[in-house]
């Protein structure tokens, strides 16, 4: 912990100065006198005697020694609602073809915490209230859904979210250093960009500058229909904290040697990089900040190319004490189902 009794003790130090005489000297043998003019003394700068830098200085020293605990604060009966945007663009080139995909996905999401447990497991109740979706493929006339405003029939590519506006869709278990303990999904590829529903914490106080690892892996598949593990980590870092609210960064890093470009097109949505934004004094994430711009080169031959490169932002909406929001409709648990994403299996919808 940081000591806020400033020690004020300033030192003045006194530079000394040695002083020359000129002294004439004759020679016999000269004609002339010649005087020998004073060696140019060294001088030691005066040190700086501002006592604000020096105090200045003092708290950015005791500042980097500081320690911050995360933890996570959630309450039984918290509501806490999310503003979501995801804006992608993949361009995918093999021989002739030449695709051009850009989509944009806006969303606001609720959880719903339904149990907090004697050991501070948390249980959150995932719903999708809103969506507003849009997409377009290279010169074909756009797609696009709007929950709230919907004209017309709705698109095939987004009948499937239709049916989830406002019904749950996952539920998550966490502990209070943000592990996922136990999970029960509707929806197989839902994603929150840090590699699981909530940020992981270090579980020790960080200085800021410090890391902390977290271990995951991703399935990809080859040709021929087996599957392939990949290892991988997320590594995050405290990078500042102001007015109670830490600054984090994170990394995803591939540990696993792929030398595949058709392995390496499946990673690409999910190397995710960027920063997380948690409240320390309210124990809960309140934004999160990604970016990807990655491209593979020969996936399907020589020729081939594909390039991803989106943007995510997620803020937080609202958040609400227990019994400040109604009551989450729970459906029967029968029909959660856990599923493990494929990277192949398509676009990542991340609300």
């Amino acid at each position: 912990m940081m000591d806020h009794n400033f020690a004020r003790r300033i030192v003045l130090l006194v530079s000394c100065f040695s002083t020359g005489l000129a002294i004439g000297l004759a020679s016999p043998t000269t004609l002339f006198g010649q005087a020998l003019q004073p060696k140019p003394v060294a001088t030691t700068p005066a040190p700086d005697k501002d006592p604000l830098k020096i105090l200045s200085d003092t708290a950015r020293r005791l500042e980097n020694e500081q320690t911050f605990e995360f933890k996570y604060k959630l309450r039984e009966g918290d509501v806490i609602r999310w503003n979501v945007d995801h804006v992608a663009a993949t361009e995918t080139r093999a021989q002739a073809d030449h695709d051009n995909t850009k989509s944009r996905a806006q969303s606001v999401v609720k959880w719903q915490i339904t149990n907090v447990d004697s050991l501070g497991n948390a249980t959150i109740l995932l719903t999708l209230e809103a969506a507003d979706m849009w997409q377009q493929t290279d010169e074909h006339p756009p797609v696009e859904y709007n929950s709230r405003n919907q004209r017309g029939e709705i698109p095939e590519v987004y009948r499937q979210f239709a049916e989830w506006i406002g019904v749950p869709m996952a539920t998550y278990q966490i502990n209070s250093i943000g592990q996922v303990i136990d999970r029960q999904e509707v929806y197989r590829n839902v994603k929150f960009g840090v590699g699981d529903v909530t940020m992981p914490l270090p579980g020790r106080p960080v200085r800021i500058g410090q890391a902390w690892r977290v271990p995951g892996n991703i399935m990809v598949r080859h040709n021929d229909g087996t599957q392939r593990k990949i290892v991988t980590q997320i590594e995050y870092r405290l990078q500042s904290v102001d007015n109670g609210v830490a600054t984090v960064s994170f990394d995803t890093q591939v540990l696993t040697p792929v030398d595949d470009p058709r392995i390496e097109s499946q990673l690409m949505q999910q190397m995710s990089q960027g920063t997380v934004l948690f409240d320390l004094n309210r124990g809960q994430m309140v934004g999160m900040d990604l970016a990807w711009n990655r491209r593979c080169l020969g996936f399907k031959g020589p020729d081939s190319s594909v390039a991803y490169n989106a943007k995510y932002i997620m803020r937080q909406l609202q958040s609400s004490a227990a019994g400040e929001d109604d009551k989450a409709k729970v459906v029967n648990k029968d029909h959660l189902q856990i599923g493990i994403r494929m990277a192949e299996d398509g676009p990542v919808f991340r609300w």
